[in-house]
């Protein structure tokens, strides 16, 4: 688990062909709610090959942006640096199906 900034967003893009992003707020109760799910799926030997970010919403406009994020907690994923999935969730099952997708890229 790396938690990433605008700074470093684009290089993870750059150079990892799969990203999984979930960006949430210090302020947001939904966001502590399902970051226990997140983590179990980081700590996943199934998704081992997924880069699992995470990115403070309210410090890092550019990388809200590149991720389309239009509301929190907002998981987004990137293949080969182009967001092809991206939602507002706190439900751990859409969670594990868009790692699943993912990993059929």
């Amino acid at each position: 688990m790396v938690n990433a900034s605008d700074q470093d967003f684009p290089i993870h893009l750059a150079n990892q062909p799969k990203i999984m992003v979930m960006f949430g707020s210090r302020h947001c109760g939904a966001c502590t709610y399902v970051k226990p799910y997140f983590d179990m799926l980081y700590s996943n030997p199934q998704f081992k090959e997924i880069l699992f970010l995470r990115i403070d919403a309210d410090g890092n406009p550019q990388a809200k942006t590149i991720a389309e994020v239009d509301g929190l907690p907002y998981f987004a994923l990137f293949h080969d640096g182009q967001v092809v999935d991206g939602r507002a969730t706190t439900r751990a099952e859409a969670l594990a199906k868009m790692c699943l997708d993912l990993q059929k890229l």
